[in-house]
């Protein structure tokens, strides 16, 4: 009888005479070049300044695009602003509003519209300090001022001035305020 081993073995083994020639016609793949690290750093330098340059097109791209994004949004703003401002000056022309009212109405408007967190002593950039301040004075001044009887209140009246300064700096272009 015959061992496992003995079996298994063909005729036609590997290892034969046979089989070999058989194989003698193939040729073996080339063995791989081996590269110096002379040979790799061009290549590599170049990889680096392709990869650099693809990530700073791509920041410049987002930047323009995120800065275009925010000039159309301040623009929307001070569309919307003037609009509102056209409501407020309608209805306190029709004394549906106080003027108390108006002067808080006006300081929002205002704060959105040149899209500021807040109203603060400085001016922003473009506009005349003395007369930003002056503006801040007066709606601070009908903002904040002790109720008056009817009367009295009657005579006094918010100055047109303060709608117009207020519609100027809405119109002027939102560039030359943000420099």
């Amino acid at each position: 009888m015959r061992t496992y081993s003995q079996q298994r073995r063909k005729p036609t083994d590997m290892n034969s005479d046979a089989a070999l020639a058989r194989l003698a016609d193939i040729v073996p793949p080339p063995e791989p070049v081996a590269l110096s690290v002379g040979d790799a750093a061009p290549v590599s330098v170049l990889a680096i300044v392709i990869m650099l340059a693809g990530a700073s097109l791509l920041a410049w791209t987002l930047r323009r695009q995120r800065r275009r994004l925010a000039q159309d949004g301040a623009r929307a703003s001070s569309v919307a602003a003037l609009e509102q401002l056209r409501t407020v000056r309608a209805a306190w022309t029709a004394q549906r509003l106080s003027e108390r009212d108006t002067a808080y109405r006006l300081a929002v408007i205002l704060r959105r519209g040149l899209d500021l967190r807040q109203l603060e002593v400085t001016a922003p950039p473009g506009i005349d300090p003395q007369t930003w301040q002056d503006t801040l004075n007066l709606l601070d001044h009908w903002r904040y001022r002790a109720p008056a009887t009817r009367t009295h209140a009657a005579q006094q009246r918010l100055p047109t001035s303060l709608f117009e300064q207020v519609e100027r700096w809405l119109k002027a272009p939102h560039e030359a305020r943000h420099v």
